[in-house]
């Protein structure tokens, strides 16, 4: 261990788990100090267990793409000598292959491997509280989104190692036309980051890393709405801001993370959902506003992705799971996530129905959980009957937007009230009639000038007002690039700020490069911004 130690505090690793281990040593007369205090809460200075666990996630998410350039052995048995532990991985085949080859027992090697599968697993135990109540303060609000942040910026730094074929955006591609300066250029992001050497990568690493976003998300929302429960309106400001950048933060990372294709992963997929179904149902009215303006048609244009499609692919991997044989559909309550998160979407904005209809791969599997769902309610089972109900209530919403032929309006009309009755021999006939509509869908034909990119397209008020939101929200961080993937320094509140952009002086970017991707989206809002500063 003592080994495993040695190679942990190379390059990055031992500033920063000796700056940790300060911070706990230096809070501890706070801490002595605040709990002799009569009544005394938590303050916000304090550094009690959750600022601590929240600090340590940071480190832990930190220091994981620094493992791949700690030293390794010198020379194997064959007498060939290795430079760091990603080489010694590379050689090996894979992360997998290097420790199904160390069976006989770990070495030094092999244990640092393992702690790079560990550390998304360790960060999301980190992260659970069950009393949010008690663990609310301004410091550990604060502490938790630094931790989302880095959670953020490690599944950025990973995302081109999950996806083989593909390039990473960040730092690559020409300079954006016309975007304006952001201060003095850094290097641009590098997708490895350490040192050169790929990050270590197993087969289960997207999934960890899900579930690792999911979490940390949960954490800073909960926190932050906890905190604005217990201040008047006029001070919520700050927080309602952080909630929205949080809400930004989980979508922009969640399009980005990989998951295997054709694999049964129920469980990233359903805590996806709940996550989402948390922020969909959210009380907190910016959250609902934005919501409504990110599932509008001008999200792909403003924000740099299809929100509405980005949720049905979410939805779409979680019912597949549950009707897959052996994909656990049995458990029943399982088909709540995915089915309330679509009916929440509905809720939110109407107007997505009719989109809703034309993602045939969602309206195919909707149909498949239909005939499932259908048996589960035959036994009797009380949550079969529920998520039986919720499902009939999504497709009685959908099924008259269905693009079909005139001649098969009338089929459409009994389809509704099939699904509406409580008769279950009729809401048994709508299911086929509603997969058979579904089936003889036409195809839309596009109109003149839709073949223009999206982002070329005027955005119209919707996308103007998203545009300046969202700029807005990202303002609270040190880079307004959600996909930046900076990972340099012992934490973020240690980072340097970002030079502020020179055309709306709203927000910050770290590089040259994080400006270049993120001008795309941030274009109309820097002209919005800069005409109101100018006006006002």
């Amino acid at each position: 261990m003592a080994a495993l130690l040695q190679q942990l505090g190379g390059p990055g690793g031992l500033p920063l788990l000796c700056q940790l281990a300060g911070e706990v040593a230096a809070a501890a007369a706070t801490a002595a100090q605040d709990s002799t205090a009569a009544g005394a809460a938590q303050s916000s200075s304090s550094f009690g267990a959750q600022c601590w666990a929240c600090r340590a996630a940071e480190a832990l998410l930190r220091l994981a793409p620094l493992l791949a350039s700690q030293p390794a052995q010198e020379t194997d048995s064959f007498g060939a000598s290795w430079r760091s532990m990603g080489a010694l991985v590379a050689a090996a085949g894979g992360a997998d292959a290097l420790l199904m080859s160390r069976s006989d027992g770990l070495d030094t090697e092999a244990l640092c491997v393992a702690l790079a599968m560990l550390l998304p697993k360790v960060v999301a135990s980190l992260l659970f509280i069950s009393d949010w109540e008690a663990a609310a303060s301004p410091g550990n609000a604060l502490a938790s989104f630094h931790a989302l942040l880095s959670a953020c910026q490690l599944t950025h730094t990973m995302e081109p190692h999950l996806r083989p074929s593909s390039t990473a955006a960040a730092g690559s591609g020409g300079a954006a036309a016309g975007a304006p300066a952001a201060g003095s250029c850094a290097a641009a992001p590098d997708p490895s980051p350490a040192g050169g050497q790929a990050p270590i990568v197993f087969e289960s690493t997207a999934v960890s890393l899900g579930c690792c976003l999911s979490q940390s998300t949960m954490h800073t929302y909960a926190l932050s709405h906890t905190m604005m429960g217990r201040l008047p309106a006029n001070e919520q400001g700050p927080y309602a801001r952080r909630l929205e950048c949080c809400l930004l933060l989980f979508l922009g990372t969640l399009s980005a993370l990989p998951l295997p294709p054709g694999t049964v992963q129920s469980g990233v997929d359903r805590k996806r959902c709940v996550m989402l179904n948390v922020l969909l149902k959210a009380e907190e009215q910016a959250l609902a506003s934005l919501w409504r303006l990110l599932l509008g048609t001008a999200s792909a244009a403003a924000a740099g992705m299809d929100t509405l499609s980005l949720l049905a692919e979410v939805a779409c991997r979680g019912l597949r799971g549950l009707c897959a044989p052996g994909g656990g559909g049995a458990n029943l309550d399982d088909w709540d996530a995915p089915l309330y998160m679509l009916n929440l979407v509905a809720n939110v904005e109407p107007a997505v129905l009719p989109r809703l209809v034309k993602l045939r791969a969602l309206m195919r599997m909707l149909c498949a959980s239909g005939a499932a769902l259908a048996e589960a309610a035959s036994w009797q089972a009380p949550q079969g009957k529920t998520h039986y109900r919720c499902l009939l209530l999504l497709l009685r919403q959908l099924a008259p937007h269905l693009q079909v032929d005139p001649s098969k309006r009338g089929d459409v009309r009994l389809c509704v009230e099939g699904l509406a009755s409580e008769d279950g021999q009729r809401r048994r006939q709508a299911l086929p009639l509603f997969a058979s509509l579904v089936g003889e869908q036409q195809e839309e034909q596009p109109a003149a000038g839709d073949g223009a990119s999206p982002r070329r397209q005027p955005l119209g008020p919707e996308g103007e007002q998203l545009a300046v939101r969202r700029a807005r929200a990202l303002a609270v961080l040190k880079c307004a690039n959600p996909r930046c993937s900076r990972l340099a320094g012992a934490s973020e509140a240690a980072a340097p700020r970002g030079r502020l952009c020179s055309g709306c002086r709203t927000v910050r970017f770290c590089s040259e490069a994080c400006s270049r991707q993120e001008w795309p989206q941030h274009r109309a809002a820097c002209r919005l911004l800069r005409a109101a500063s100018h006006n006002g």
